[in-house]
């Protein structure tokens, strides 16, 4: 293909399962997948001529799924077009394409033309008008047809990946439409400028409005009647209503010049005075400034760091550290946090990508320069870089651990409070947490559920759990609440089993609960000890210790207060033991993609290395490589791979 190749970005959109990726799949690799494996973010590649002209197709597949829509727009910057499919025995995903995703592209890509595509064509039978509900199962094209005038689609078109039909002619109209495109607006997808309220929307002495994208700078001189401010200098300005002159406020301006900013666009920060009235009013004017050629809008959540993590700010990781320290609620988050937002998880990431890319290179010269290697040459080769996989395995394995114990860090550990009736499990909670969360009652089995408290201790998020009093109870509502205590329990990080000082048998039912609990995570605790003498205190201790081999037993009084420090201090030495290592956090995202992509990508090359299939060996390594890619958000690319190859390795002999 000539060096005058045309480059188009196009970018499919619908309901999960609808048929897009097997559209994509057909289309560039020309067979239908056999397996569906859910989409997170595809893209393929594919050359083409059109019109007698070279074009090369940069074809992006997106996750339909409602847990990535604040990731799925990353996907459209700089598309050319937009195909939204749906399925043709789904009227539901029909639906969704004029309600929801034509909105959506509409919001990202105002000028992105669309391509309505009806997929599974051959899933749509033939209305013989036997069946009275045809119009419930299947779609007409009709009224897909209607639903493609109604979002200004270019084009509807049906296909079936099963059998090819059309599936050539939907890339043709795509990319023919996407030759159309003036050169000036060859991208359909310039993301606009968006604005919100940084501050806290409430009264206060200064509210922040801030600003970001290619209109910052025409916002100001809209708003001020000025000429633009210089960057990086707070000035002193009057803002006045876009319409009528009225003066709105005297604000002070900061312009910060793309890329040297937080997104890397352009932005402006209004510092206002805090009235709700003012802020309302400025709000309102930013509204009125919004045109179809220079889109504004209000932003909606993430939209800052998504920009910035678009124009190479930042990546995936850092973007959710970002998120987790603004939530974080102790000491121990905002550090753990931290340590995402700085890009120390970014690096180590980038690291093993580096280690898995080395390997790679290492066996896609097999494939090149296979002949110049016998069997036994092959097999080292192969011994070689399974050694190298099986250590970075390990070192993937013990992360995912780390990360799984520090998950309670920013969720909370989880304690249940447990114990007979009337041993003062309500009066200790409200003791710990300061405040009456529990009632507390002479009167046995007052609490008849489940009290959860988030609390900070010593730097650690907590969730207490003061449970039923456990006996042998005859009330059906108590059993009920006996049996959820005792579920509390098996999933608590650390069992507080709380006994009075003046009680001289323990039941079985409560006997059997106690041996029940893991003993490195049990503390019992000790009571009322104001109402016993010293010696009989021991006495129980002894008696306890030898019975039930508790992690630990603790003397307390909640009448008094005595001992509580003590015990809190004890709580706090254990949750610093767990935590030894030092914690590290991401995201149950990136956690799914190391376990389902990661992982995998190793264990598919352990079996096809024992073939010596270099062909399967290698893409089972790319499943790794580009797993790391969607957790960064960085993709592979194959410049980075041949250079890998030239760099480390003689091949041109």
């Amino acid at each position: 293909m000539s060096q005058n190749v045309i480059k188009r970005k196009i970018v499919i959109v619908g309901d999960g399962a609808c048929g897009k990726t097997s559209l994509l799949y057909v289309f560039t690799l020309g067979e239908f997948p056999t397996e569906y494996h859910p989409t997170v973010f595809e893209n393929y590649a594919t050359d083409c001529r059109v019109d007698g002209k070279p074009v090369r197709l940069a074809l992006w597949d997106t996750a339909g799924q409602e847990e990535y829509e604040r990731l799925r727009p990353l996907s459209y910057s700089k598309a050319h077009i937009i195909l939204i499919g749906f399925a043709l025995n789904a009227p539901d995903s029909l639906d969704n394409a004029g309600m929801k995703w034509a909105q959506e592209v509409k919001t990202y890509c105002p000028n992105a033309p669309l391509i309505l595509v009806g997929l599974k064509k051959d899933l749509r039978p033939e209305d013989d008008g036997t069946d009275e509900y045809y119009d419930q199962k299947y779609v007409r094209k009709e009224k897909a047809e209607q639903v493609a005038r109604l979002i200004g689609a270019r084009k509807y078109v049906e296909c079936s990946s099963l059998t090819g039909e059309a599936v050539d002619d939907v890339f043709e109209i795509a990319t023919r439409a996407s030759l159309l495109l003036k050169e000036s607006s060859a991208s359909g997808c310039s993301l606009p400028t968006v604005y919100a309220l940084s501050s806290y929307p409430a009264r206060s002495a200064i509210a922040v409005v801030r600003i970001t994208g290619p209109s910052s700078a025409s916002i100001y001189r809209a708003l001020t009647a000025r000429e633009q401010l210089k960057p990086r200098i707070a000035t002193l300005a009057k803002l006045y209503h876009p319409k009528t002159g009225v003066i709105l406020d005297e604000a002070i301006a900061l312009y910060f010049k793309g890329p040297n900013s937080y997104t890397g666009e352009d932005m402006l920060e209004l510092h206002l005075h805090g009235g709700t009235a003012v802020i309302k009013c400025v709000m309102e004017s930013l509204e009125l400034l919004h045109t179809p050629a220079n889109p504004i809008r209000p932003a909606e959540p993430g939209d800052f760091s998504r920009k910035a993590f678009q124009n190479g700010k930042l990546d995936l990781t850092q973007a959710e550290g970002i998120n987790d320290l603004i939530h974080a609620e102790t000491e121990r988050q905002r550090v753990l946090s931290l340590t995402s937002m700085k890009g120390e998880t970014k690096e180590l990431f980038h690291h093993w990508r580096e280690q898995i890319l080395n390997t790679y290179a290492l066996i896609t010269t097999l494939i090149d320069f296979g002949e110049e290697h016998d069997i036994e040459e092959i097999g080292q080769l192969f011994e070689r870089a399974e050694s190298d996989i099986k250590k970075l395995e390990t070192d993937v394995r013990g992360y995912l651990e780390r990360v799984q114990r520090s998950q309670s860090l920013m969720e909370g550990f989880k304690i249940t409070l447990s114990g007979p009736p009337n041993a003062g499990k309500s009066s200790l909670l409200n003791i710990i947490a300061n405040e009456d969360r529990a009632i507390v009652s002479e009167v046995e089995g007052t609490t008849r559920d489940s009290i959860e408290v988030p609390l900070d201790i010593n730097g650690y998020k907590v969730v207490i759990g003061d449970t039923a009093g456990i006996r042998d109870a005859e009330n059906q509502i108590e059993r009920e609440g006996i049996r959820r205590a005792k579920m509390k329990t098996s999933e608590a990080d650390l069992n507080l089993v709380l006994l009075p000082c003046t009680l001289r048998e323990l039941g079985e039912e409560m006997k059997d609960h106690i041996r029940s609990c893991d003993k490195e995570k049990l503390v019992i605790i000790l009571n009322k000890s104001d109402l016993v003498t010293p010696d009989q205190v021991r006495s129980l201790v002894v008696q306890l210790e030898k019975e039930f081999e508790p992690k630990e037993i603790k003397v307390i009084s909640c009448r008094n207060k005595d001992g509580i420090q003590d015990l809190l201090n004890a709580i706090t030495q254990t949750l610093d033991s767990w935590t030894q290592d030092e914690p590290i956090f991401v995201s149950s995202r990136v956690q799914n993609i190391i376990q389902h992509d990661l992982l995998f990508g190793f264990e598919e090359f352990y079996m096809h290395s024992k073939t010596n299939d270099v062909v399967l060996a290698a893409e089972a390594l790319k499943i790794s490589m580009d797993g790391i890619g969607k957790i960064t958000g960085e993709a592979i690319g194959v410049e980075e791979i041949l250079g890998s190859v030239f760099e480390n390795f003689c091949i041109g002999k």
